[in-house]
């Protein structure tokens, strides 16, 4: 059994007479920093010179936008690669692009968006910045969005700096491969899944290929957390009584990761059975695609190994009140190195009374979505796709994909257990 030290924070806000607290949840794996958050359902559909659209899920639209990638020198250490990028609309459109952690129009979260690949190793480079779980509508309502005009180019510039490890793989040359994937959205905030015309992958040069995860900074982590009350099995922080936490808000955290266990199991044990019995239901081809479509040993390999997690048994949670990565639209996030403060963020929110807090059976999704990303755990889960409807739209039309992405992995297991 994995033994996780995890933490979940929680956060408050009053609105008016009521608290409306999207809170956040800090959770401490292993040598992860672990973050979380939820989603909610959205749909979209072809772009038209005013951003209108006709909504249509399960279309993945293309856009006229393109891309080019450019680093200065080509080469360096990874504390000194910086990638410029020139998103250019050649159309007579508009387009409204959501500022999604995973793409280039976000330049701060630290979240995967270049998957370097080595020429010369099948080792892929260890991910050491944050995976996010995001809210595209929140985000949206935030004003998290770029437009680009017709004829415009908009250019960003992004640090590689500390983002990965390329210790394994090597000094070399390195492929970079972005997804072509974003989220557009119209005049009528209706969102949905689309993709550049033209996003050509770029070479660059390591010369050295240090690694950044080392012994000594893991133990200088955990020795200052040892030094701490943060190693309750729950933690409530100071800051929270201002907001009104609810007193029963730890055995409700609680619920909510055993929720996470028992949804885990079914989801497990459902894909089991339909693999046993050479069917494949309206959830998997949902969620995954179809069966032919589907790297099943994979995917059950993946799910087996997130059922497998003691939720609460092996996590610890972390609860604060305060609202930095709502701000964003996110709600949750993990991080890949040791030397971090390993934490792990998630919202959810308060009802008018102030006396509950609705953690299930969301949160407990959204434990599964955050646990996926564990290095130990499914190795490989990834984000770039958020919301129900571009996880379908993307089962359809990339199943091999759809099964590595973390929120169709949550709502897999959502559907399986509410039946829905």
């Amino acid at each position: 059994m994995r033994n996780h030290a995890s933490m979940l924070s929680i956060k408050y806000h009053p609105t008016r007479n009521q608290l409306t607290a999207p809170s956040m949840v800090k959770i401490r794996v292993g040598q992860l920093i672990f973050a979380l958050s939820q989603c909610i359902t959205l749909t979209l559909a072809a772009p038209t010179q005013d951003l209108a659209m006709v909504p249509d899920p399960m279309k993945i639209y293309s856009t006229p936008l393109k891309v080019i990638m450019k680093v200065p020198n080509n080469r360096g250490t990874n504390k000194l690669i910086d990638v410029t990028v020139w998103i250019n609309n050649p159309s007579d459109r508009t387009y409204k692009i959501l500022n999604s952690p995973t793409s280039f129009f976000d330049t701060k979260s630290g979240a995967e968006r270049f998957n370097p690949e080595s020429k010369a190793s099948k080792e892929k480079p260890r991910f050491l910045g944050k995976s996010i779980k995001w809210l595209p509508e929140k985000a949206l309502e935030l004003g998290k969005f770029t437009i680009i005009g017709p004829g415009k180019t908009v250019h960003f510039r992004h640090k590689l700096e500390n983002l990965y490890d390329f210790g394994k793989p090597g000094s070399g040359i390195y492929t970079l491969r972005p997804s072509e994937l974003i989220l557009i959205a119209d005049s009528q905030n209706n969102i949905a899944l689309a993709k550049y015309s033209s996003l050509p992958p770029i070479d660059i040069t390591i010369s050295v290929a240090r690694s950044f995860v080392d012994d000594m900074s893991d133990q200088l982590v955990l020795r200052a957390l040892n030094s701490t009350a943060h190693t309750d099995a729950i933690y409530i922080d100071g800051s929270c009584s201002a907001a009104s936490l609810p007193r029963n808000a730890p055995q409700m955290i609680k619920a909510s990761a055993e929720l996470a266990k028992a949804m885990a199991k079914r989801a497990q044990t459902h894909l089991n059975g339909n693999i046993q019995r050479q069917e494949w239901s309206s959830q998997l081809k949902k969620w995954f695609g179809k069966r032919g479509a589907v790297d099943i040993q994979t995917l059950q390999k993946d799910l087996n190994s997130i059922a497998g997690e003691d939720y609460p048994a092996n996590y610890k949670f972390y609860c604060d009140c305060s609202q930095e990565d709502i701000d964003q639209g996110t709600y949750a996030w993990v991080q890949g190195a040791p030397r971090f403060y390993p934490k792990v963020r998630r919202a959810t929110t308060m009802s008018g009374s102030g006396l509950l807090i609705s953690l299930a059976p969301r949160a407990a999704g959204t434990i599964i979505h955050e646990s996926s990303h564990f290095w130990d755990v499914a190795r490989t889960i990834d984000d770039g796709i958020y919301g129900p409807k571009a996880c379908q739209a993307l089962a359809k039309s990339n199943p091999v994909k759809a099964q590595k992405t973390a929120d169709n992995i949550q709502f897999y297991a959502e559907s399986v257990y509410f039946k829905k």
